[in-house]
């Protein structure tokens, strides 16, 4: 894991989670650009998706943010919304105003929304997927503490950038959750050892994107857009939501064992699976 402080000269930035952002973003544009490019889609249209769709994701993994897990911050202080340096991306909301932002350009435009769906989110499964490894390597998103071999501890101190020396003005999320909790010595600068969901959703995300690149090669027309959005959707929803259950930082159960998240997420995966057979089914019955 290497977790870093940023220090700007103007500006000091704890537990700084962007770069891992900006490579996961990057990582999914390039590849998107790439498949845009073989569709036969123009350099124009790429440009206003993508900026369209990189403005929703922020605009919404804020809003899912603080909307469930920390309302009060936001009640109290609500220009907080806007230092995005200070964190706090949920990417599930990213994910579904990133697609509805997509859609209105494309409607503006009169583009083939569901041409961009199939072309585009394989491309965001996969940032999706290193946008996690980046939560790894940041030592956040982390699980309950676990007995497993595989279970990993996070780091108490980032690494200051420049300078590359360990920042102790500020301890690590895992380790202030153990300690929280008084599950570790105080003077060790390792949390217990913990499930790294991080890794477990981004080998996930992973798995769906090749299903879904496999089931694409079986459909035909707008199909495969609409089954890119049914992954992206109720795919990842349903990966999301079996892995809060291992999650350390979420709002606390409420029904059965759920967080209230984890309640929005099973409405969405149901509301997907009950209508997929609609949207799967809809072009082939008019080809008959």
């Amino acid at each position: 894991m290497f977790p870093i402080s940023l220090n700007l000269g103007f500006r000091f930035i704890p537990f700084y989670e962007g770069l891992y952002f900006l490579i996961a973003i990057l990582t999914a544009a390039l590849w998107a650009l790439r498949r845009w490019k073989s569709a036969g889609l123009s350099q124009e249209s790429y440009d206003s998706i993508l900026l369209a769709g990189i403005g929703g994701a922020i605009l919404g993994g804020r809003l899912s943010h603080f909307l469930f897990w920390e309302p009060a911050r936001l009640i109290d202080d609500p220009l907080s919304f806007f230092r995005v340096w200070e964190g706090g991306i949920s990417v599930s909301g990213g994910v579904l105003l990133g697609i509805l932002a997509a859609w209105i350009v494309s409607r503006v435009k009169k583009l083939d929304f569901w041409k961009i769906l199939e072309v585009s989110s394989p491309a965001v499964l996969l940032g999706q997927a290193v946008g996690r490894i980046g939560c790894f390597l940041n030592g956040d998103a982390f699980g309950k503490p676990t007995s497993m071999p595989w279970g990993i501890s996070f780091r108490r101190f980032a690494t200051l950038i420049p300078g590359f020396k360990p920042d102790r003005r500020l301890s690590g999320p895992a380790w202030q959750w153990c300690a929280q909790r008084g599950l570790l010595d105080l003077k060790s600068e390792w949390s217990l050892p913990m499930h790294p969901t991080q890794l477990y959703e981004g080998a996930l995300d992973i798995l769906l994107l090749f299903l879904l690149l496999f089931a694409m090669k079986r459909l035909d027309g707008s199909r495969r857009g609409k089954l890119g959005l049914l992954s992206l959707t109720g795919g990842y929803a349903l990966i999301r939501f079996s892995l809060e259950f291992l999650r350390a930082d979420n709002d606390g159960p409420v029904v059965l064992g759920m967080t209230v998240f984890q309640l929005v997420l099973l409405g969405l995966f149901i509301l997907s699976a009950v209508i997929s057979p609609f949207m799967l089914r809809k072009e082939k019955a008019t080809q008959a």
